[in-house]
């Protein structure tokens, strides 16, 4: 019985053994390697080749997955999709691999450090597709180096030609108001891409409108050497009769062979609009004719240069709003308090009650008078004196208003009958404005203590 347990096994473990040599093994055969060309550095604006090359003593299952690549202050692009497939020879022995090339334009001077790469591939073991393996590169450096001379540009051109063009929709020699004319300028520059040339402004010019086309880009390829095509154009609408001059425009770049700044000049062109008696007509007959698309797209672009020319300030702006907004956040509520106390003691304050007898000494209503007036005495003097102490002082500092404050006294403690008098509110208050300026300067003698007595309330 043991004899046949153990025969069992060697019959089910063989076939297991025969199978694991069909699993492939990871392949530590593959190798990566990356360099530039050229070596030595570039100029701002040059076009560089950043080759990575896999190579493998075995067939791949297929094409490598090459990540993408960003580098900051550099154009990158990868414009074949597919590597290309090379062999060699080494120690005897055949190597096979796939080469890629990224290009890369930097724009600004300085090192520029290219991170590592890491690329996914399969190879091929006896027939059987492997599982993916990721290499990764060692990081790269270029150097990039600005151009003698280039500084004032905003973007620099470095190629070894440049060819820049323009042309015209129509001709220039006969153009009345109302006409429009496009012009159109061309840059193709050798062993470069079209995102590396510069755009083309079209500046407004008296007498007319620009409205300017969206840019147009191409990149060609010929055995490995590359070309790109930028093509701009802006339409003038002449609106004046008037002699008309399109600025010359100026194209520089840096050649690197002959280490040599170039430039192209597009030459000036003038032209003569006439008037025009039946766009004049038709213009002061009718409005202008715009279809919705029309002022939708004109509003639009009005908008974008706006934001363009006020870029800054706006920035600016949105900086103190966002400070601003975050205050308020922390702050908002301590300051909401503080401004319900001030209101509170406002509407209790000498200066509200003082308003308040204003407004009934101009509205001449007497018992209205009699009531602000002892309010306002009252809190302007609060203490241990009596409001008839207080009148006394008063009498004493101006002798002339004691009339005035016997009908108060009269119509806050007489009987109804003395209630019916009369009184120039607009005197009094004047003459009350007057001896609360006196107060201010000179206050009132404190009362002699035995008559605190008289007002237990105020003690």
């Amino acid at each position: 019985m043991r004899v046949l347990f153990v025969l069992f096994l060697v019959l089910f473990a063989v076939p297991a053994f025969s199978q694991s040599p069909a699993e492939p093994p990871v392949d530590a055969d593959l190798e990566i390697r990356v360099f530039l060309e050229p070596e030595n550095g570039v100029y701002v604006g040059q076009l560089a080749r950043l080759w990575v090359e896999i190579s493998n003593s075995s067939q791949f299952a297929g094409a490598p997955r090459y990540p993408d690549l960003q580098l900051e202050g550099a154009i990158v692009i990868m414009p074949d999709q597919l590597g290309v497939n090379f062999s060699e020879r080494v120690q005897g022995g055949t190597r096979i691999g796939q080469r890629q090339r990224y290009v890369i334009i930097p724009q600004r001077e300085g090192t520029l450090v290219i991170p590592a790469l890491k690329v996914t591939v399969s190879t091929l073991v006896d027939n059987k597709t492997s599982n993916p393996i990721t290499l990764e590169s060692e990081p790269i450096k270029l150097n990039a180096i600005f151009p003698p001379g280039m500084g004032n540009l905003e973007q620099i051109i470095t190629t070894e030609k440049l060819a820049v063009t323009e042309g015209y929709d129509r001709e220039v020699d006969d153009l009345r108001v109302g006409d429009a004319i496009t012009r159109t300028v061309t840059l193709r520059g050798e062993n470069t891409f079209a995102l590396a040339l510069p755009a083309i402004e079209f500046v407004p010019i008296p007498g007319t409108r620009v409205y300017p086309a969206q840019s147009e880009f191409s990149d060609q390829t010929n055995r490995g050497q590359y070309s790109g095509t930028r093509i701009d154009a802006g339409t003038y609408v002449l609106e004046q009769a008037r002699e008309i001059l399109l600025p010359e425009i100026v194209v520089r770049w840096w050649n690197p062979e002959s280490k040599s700044q170039e430039k192209t000049v597009l030459p000036a062109v003038s032209f003569q609009v006439d008037a025009n008696p039946d766009f004049q007509n038709s213009a002061d007959s009718q409005p202008e004719k715009i279809s919705l698309a029309q002022k939708l797209k004109r509003g639009a672009f009005e908008l974008f240069v706006w934001f363009r020319s006020n870029i800054v300030w706006l920035t600016v702006a949105a900086i103190c709003l966002f400070i601003v907004a975050a205050m308020w956040k922390r702050f908002s509520s301590v300051l909401f308090q503080s401004w319900k106390n001030w209101r509170a003691s406002a509407r209790v304050s000498e200066a509200h009650y003082f308003a308040e007898f204003r407004r009934a000494c101009l509205s001449n209503n007497l018992p209205d008078i009699t009531r602000t007036f002892w309010r306002w005495i009252d809190c302007r003097y609060s203490g241990t004196q009596i409001p008839v102490l207080k009148i006394q002082d008063m009498r004493e500092m101006d002798a002339d208003i004691s009339n005035y404050f016997t009908r108060l006294e009269q119509q806050h403690y007489g009987r109804k009958k003395e209630q019916q008098m009369k009184m120039d509110g607009r005197e009094f208050y004047r003459r009350v404005k007057q001896l609360r300026k006196t107060i201010k300067t000179r206050p009132l003698t404190n009362p002699d203590p035995d008559f605190a007595h008289l007002n237990p309330g105020r003690i």
